[in-house]
């Protein structure tokens, strides 16, 4: 960003789509947090587009004054390539302040960069916190987003898949719930296809850490 330093911008996350690098931020000059990006310009690797706002303000919040601060909170955006064109954003939303924070998600194409904002996780999720989102994607089209996720009591690692314009259902992703505090996903998808899984798992929120993985079929 060439602009004068102003207040913060943090937590970095880059992918690589068609030869151009996307990069995605926290950025707090509003007064609040909102996710920008910007893109590397076609055929000059170093230097990038002027940074655009993906986070986007509900229509609601326009119509109304906030209940509090300039704007809804965001947070810990994630990046990920898939298939031959698309990039995904996704991040932890606070739009609906009385839930906590609820994982959204913008898609990225050539034509349009970052278009609308989505809810990720189902209506069952709805009531709960969602926190710490991680993204998965690969050249055959598949793509998948986990988080941690309060719903049942504890932190448990839960994930969606997108496919036909839409995220699915969410599922426990297995081994990583039950009590305790399960915390921090990883995800990656392998060349044939496998889904890759790390976490960190406590006995108890505040006591000592171990780190969890698993491996599975995507589908």
């Amino acid at each position: 960003d060439a602009a004068v330093p102003a207040d913060a911008q943090l937590y970095p996350t880059l992918t690589v789509q068609r030869g151009s690098t996307v990069v995605a931020w926290e950025d707090r000059r509003p007064g609040h947090t909102i996710i920008m990006a910007s893109r590397s310009k076609s055929g000059e690797a170093c230097r990038f587009t002027k940074p655009k706002r993906i986070s986007l303000r509900p229509e609601r919040m326009n119509a109304q004054k906030m209940p509090y601060g300039r704007g809804h909170g965001v947070a810990r955006v994630a990046l990920a390539s898939y298939a031959d064109a698309g990039i995904v954003a996704a991040w932890a939303d606070k739009r609906d302040f009385r839930e906590g924070y609820d994982i959204y998600a913008s898609h990225w194409t050539p034509e349009k960069g970052f278009v609308d904002n989505v809810r990720v996780q189902d209506e069952f999720g709805g009531v709960a916190q969602q926190w710490h989102v991680t993204l998965a994607g690969d050249s055959e089209g598949r793509l998948l987003a986990a988080w941690d996720d309060g719903r049942d009591g504890d932190s448990n690692i839960m994930y969606s898949w997108y496919e036909g314009g839409e995220w699915s259902e969410d599922l426990a992703l297995p081994g990583a719930g039950g009590a305790g505090e399960q915390v921090h996903p990883s995800v990656t998808l392998d060349s044939e296809g496998n889904l890759h899984a790390a976490w960190v798992e406590r006995d108890a929120v505040g006591g000592p850490t171990r780190l969890r993985y698993v491996v599975g079929r995507y589908k």
